[in-house]
């Protein structure tokens, strides 16, 4: 009974003598600053040999879920340049130890918060030229660990739960771990370690934003784009880099930030060093997406336009399946350009070009970019909140009928087309500004023969959006509109089984 409490209160003085160590450091910076090496090496040695050094062999384990007073007096070293030296000085393993807590399976967001602290920390020393360290102290300090480090916050961040919205707290702790691993991103050098933390990172940014917020995928961005060429699957047969390629290009889709969409294009250059077929569309992208040099977050028409011109006109022709997914990628961006009509436009013909080159070569992997991007962008588009918008996508979804009618869904649709007849034609009258033609173009819908066999996808998927929002007009005549407008989703929803109708009755319910 009596050993047991010696070894308690041993212990229980250990520990306040770790707490008062800490808080000496950290309330005498600028005494310690001040102070000669040899004059407070003795005390650093102590500390390190008496407090800090018996802990190591089970340092991970020990602070997984509270951190202890030895990573709290690592923790005060760390923060000031005076003393932040001495972590190295008589024990190179402490900053590995310290680092290796963020692997532990159970380890608890404190934990996480105080060792991510230490790293950046240690970051901001080791950049900061004007702070005295020497060469070997800043290799010393961050370099010799970048691995562990690197290795350590994947396995942290692989275990994090990124498939719902989590706490602020627990947001600041992702940003912070990811702030710092942008910031060592351009030194990491083992290919090993790189591509385990690129597996990790690279599908984050597919998650929806209220999972992993702008700023947050921004940083993602920034580590990729530093770490991709360090992969050990950075060469031109490897699956994982291309399945990387597609996460990346389908961001050109939706990310309308200028800074993002700049370093989209850099991360796909860095692509494009490992196939030839890409550089061209790589350098037609960095056009598409250039601002000018004079007025700040202004694009830079000239390059864009032109850009589009030689898109349109000859390169179209030439580019394969990838440079096609990026540049596809892309147009379905700018077909939403509500301010510059030529902008759109031009995206809208490159769609139609597109179209031609998949008739051209319907044995290649073409037709899946159809079926797999433009199409989805199709129907997402009709019903998007702005008209000149939806409009821009109905005259797209008429040319995707007459140029593929070797698509069954399609096929169905030909005769709503009047064989190019414009007068008659229903996706050009149900966008014309003249009421009463877009009226026409609804009942003549309302009254299709029955012998027409649209398929339901061809229903649900394209004419239903696209009928459905004349429902909701107001104003002047629009009553008349309604009206028809009506009636024709009424014949629709008449072909459809019932499991897709009662589907589309709770749709439309929840307008």
């Amino acid at each position: 009974m009596s050993c047991d409490c010696n070894i308690s209160c041993i212990r229980s003085t250990t520990q306040d003598c770790q707490i008062c160590a800490s808080r000496c450091i950290d309330s005498s910076d600028e005494y310690v600053h001040h102070m000669s090496y040899a004059s407070v090496e003795p005390i650093y040695w102590c500390n390190t040999h008496t407090l800090i050094r018996p802990r190591l062999p089970n340092f991970a384990a020990e602070n997984s879920q509270s951190p202890s007073g030895v990573l709290k007096l690592i923790h005060a070293w760390s923060l000031n340049v005076s003393t932040s030296p001495f972590l190295v000085a008589f024990d190179a393993e402490i900053i590995p130890a310290a680092f290796a807590c963020l692997a532990e399976q159970t380890v608890k967001d404190p934990v996480a918060k105080i060792v991510l602290e230490i790293a950046a920390s240690l970051v901001g020393q080791v950049n900061d030229e004007s702070n005295g360290l020497s060469p070997v102290i800043r290799d010393s300090l961050l370099l010799a660990h970048l691995d562990v480090f690197l290795d350590s916050t994947t396995q942290f961040l692989k275990k994090r739960d990124v498939t719902r919205p989590s706490s602020s707290k627990s947001d600041d702790i992702f940003a912070l771990s990811l702030s710092v691993i942008s910031s060592v991103s351009p030194l990491a050098q083992d290919a090993e370690t790189v591509q385990r933390a690129l597996e990790v990172l690279v599908p984050m940014i597919n998650r929806p934003l209220k999972i992993v917020a702008a700023s947050i995928k921004s940083d993602i961005l920034r580590i990729i784009e530093h770490l991709l060429p360090r992969s050990a699957d950075f060469h031109h047969n490897s699956d994982t880099l291309w399945k990387y390629y597609d996460i990346v290009t389908a961001l050109f889709r939706s990310t309308s930030d200028n800074q993002d969409r700049s370093r989209l294009v850099e991360i796909v250059k860095v692509f494009a060093r490992n196939d030839e077929s890409l550089v061209i569309a790589a350098a037609t992208v960095e056009n598409l997406n250039a601002y000018s040099t004079r007025r700040l977050d202004t694009p830079d028409f000239d390059r864009r336009l032109a850009a589009f011109s030689a898109l349109n006109r000859k390169q179209y022709a030439a580019l394969e399946y990838r440079a096609w997914r990026l540049i596809l990628n892309n147009i379905i961006f700018f077909v939403q350009d509500e301010d510059e009509l030529a902008i759109r436009t031009n995206a809208s013909y490159c769609i139609e070009r597109f179209l031609e080159v998949v008739s051209a070569r319907s044995d290649s992997q073409l037709p899946s970019l159809l079926r797999s991007i433009l199409l989805p962008a199709v129907s997402y588009g009709l019903r998007h909140k702005t008209e000149l918008i939806r409009s821009e996508w109905i005259s797209i979804l008429n040319v995707v009928v007459n140029g593929c009618p070797f698509l069954p869904e399609f096929a169905a649709m030909v005769p709503l087309t009047a064989e190019g007849d414009e007068e008659v034609n229903f996706f050009s009258n149900i966008q014309h500004i003249q009421q009463h033609r877009r009226g026409r173009a609804l009942r003549r819908l309302s009254l299709l023969d029955k012998e027409v066999r649209l398929l339901e996808s061809s229903i649900t998927d394209y004419l239903l959006p696209l009928v459905e929002q004349f429902c909701f007009k107001s104003g002047g005549d629009a009553h008349n509109l309604v009206d028809d407008a009506i009636k024709a989703v009424g014949e629709l929803a008449s072909r459809l089984s019932l499991s897709k109708f009662i589907n589309y009755s709770d749709d439309i319910q929840s307008f």
